[in-house]
Formats: C-alpha cells, structure tokens, sequence
C-alpha cells in the first residue's frame, strides 16, 4: 500500500483532486483537511492556510498520481511525496486492490 501526502493551496483545489483521483480509481480513497504551514518561498518564509491531501493506492499507482496532481495543482512546485506502508489490515488492503481494478 502506498500513502501520498499533497498540499494544496485551497479547499476546492483539493476536493478537486481528490474526487478527480479517485474516479479514475488510481486511488482508493483522499482525505483532504486543513493545515498551517510555515515555508519558504523566493527568499521569505511564508506562514499560509493550505488543504493537505493523504491520498491511499497501490504502490504501483504513484506515476499516475504525480501526472494527475501536476496536470491540475496551481503551485509551481507541488509538493507530493509518497510513503510506503509496510504494515496494513489485510480486509482494508484487498477492499483498496479490489477498488482500483
């Protein structure tokens, strides 16, 4: 199983990921919420209000993913960064295979 964290810039930029991805079911399930972020950007650091998005597939569905976030995120350089997941139910991980099929 593979977790992909993406930030977005506003709560509908991130629905509309996230409905997006799961649709085309390279995805099982998006959970999107809001975050605080301190960052640096073009010399400053910034404190803004941002969407996260934990996004939960198949290992083998992180290319898709990355293509559809940077074909609809307005940011320059979106941040997407995915975690393997060693360790998971085994009924959540074949309800997720089963979906994406």
């Amino acid at each position: 199983m593979l977790l992909v964290y993406v930030t977005c810039d506003n709560r509908e930029e991130a629905r509309n990921i996230a409905k997006g991805i799961v649709e085309k079911k390279i995805a099982g399930c998006v959970n999107y919420f809001p975050i605080s972020s301190f960052y640096w950007w073009k010399g400053e650091v910034i404190h803004d209000r941002e969407f996260a998005l934990i996004i939960k597939s198949s290992k083998n569905n992180f290319k898709a993913i990355e293509k559809y976030v940077k074909e609809h995120h307005s940011y320059e350089r979106p941040c997407i960064i995915s975690l393997n997941v060693s360790d998971v139910t085994p009924v959540f991980l074949k309800w997720l295979t089963n979906i994406q099929k």
